[in-house]
């Protein structure tokens, strides 16, 4: 790994970050901060898990955009580590936090079912993408099994992800799926593309490209009966989705490496198998299951895991309990 220049706290700051500091929010103030200091969001990462703590280039890509923030016990230790980091003193960045946000109970329509607001956040950027489902027909359904392949190419990044699902109708009338999609920050989700539609079809589509999120209606060919079971499969295209580089310098964040592959679970499903397949040219040198209770949260790694001859790493879960689960790559 090359060493680097950590940001040093006599460093000349610009008027901009030292009244960010004084006056917040807190997301502007980490953002200049990690704007000034030169460091990447992938060496935040690594110099985070040199310290021991498991934050995620999304993560912090949350943190600094106010989408989240740190709330959890182990989030704030990152946190006083993150500010060591950037060359900050004590409590610069967790002073602007102010009380806790509010919570909604990790209670839905069924057990082990989580609130959207608390898995993505109360934001209001997730009310609109929910409301695409204004009849809640995709909340009458519960999985019961999901298989999903992400490839990765030679380039490190995503190129696209396969998901194919068997689901079934808790109650009478469920005729359509809503699949709520983030990206990592640079890329352009308005060109993003949904194809190799199975058994389904695109219906009411909402794209927030400023929160980079997107909301898609998959319509069945027909309304389900109580407990009857439906087979649907599509892939998220990501090939020529990537923001401009004019445009990642304006935003003030650089092209990213794909590092993970994640799968948030507002209700327990039976059966979730993720196969992460890479380039020949490009393998990762260790990988890991990891989870976490929501999106943006610190994950915990559960498990190492072993890439095969085939160049792929799997993870195979039962009974998945509701929160995100999925597959964590390093690349050196």
């Amino acid at each position: 790994m090359p060493s680097e220049q950590l940001v040093a706290m006599s460093d000349a700051r610009p008027a901009n970050l030292t009244d960010a500091l004084e006056n917040g929010p807190f997301h502007r103030a980490l953002q200049l901060s990690i704007a000034h200091s030169g460091l990447a969001l992938s060496r935040l990462e690594y110099h985070l898990g040199q310290r021991g703590f498991h934050v995620g280039r999304s993560t912090l890509s949350y943190w600094q955009q106010g989408r989240r923030r740190p709330e959890r016990a182990d989030s704030l230790a990152a946190l006083s580590a993150l500010e060591s980091i950037l060359g900050l003193t004590p409590d610069a960045l967790s002073s602007l936090l102010g009380p806790r946000k509010p919570r909604g109970r990790w209670i839905a329509h069924q057990t082990g079912t989580v609130g959207w607001a608390d898995m993505w956040g109360p934001s209001e950027d997730i009310k609109q993408l929910v409301i695409t489902d204004s009849r809640r027909n995709a909340e009458k359904l519960r999985d019961i099994s999901i298989f999903e392949r992400c490839e990765i190419g030679q380039d490190r990044r995503m190129k696209r992800l396969n998901i194919h699902t068997v689901t079934e109708a808790y109650e009478a009338g469920a005729d359509r799926a809503l699949l709520v999609y983030n990206p990592d920050p640079d890329v352009d989700v308005s060109l993003m593309k949904l194809s190799d539609l199975v058994d389904c079809r695109i219906g009411r589509t909402r794209v927030l490209p400023d929160a980079n999120f997107a909301a898609y209606e998959l319509l069945f060919d027909h309304s389900l009966v109580e407990k009857e079971t439906y087979v649907y499969s599509y892939t998220i295209d990501l090939e020529g989705a990537d923001l401009p580089h004019e445009e990642l310098e304006r935003r003030g964040i650089a092209r990213l490496l794909a590092t993970d592959g994640q799968r948030g679970f507002r209700r327990s499903a039976h059966f979730y198998v993720l196969e992460v397949r890479f380039a020949a040219e490009a393998l990762p040198v260790r990988c890991y299951y990891v989870q976490s209770a929501r999106v943006g949260d610190p994950h915990h790694q559960v498990a190492e895991l072993t890439i095969n001859a085939h160049h792929a790493v799997h993870l195979a879960l039962q009974n998945v309990p509701a929160g995100v689960h999925g597959i964590l790559w390093e690349w050196e």
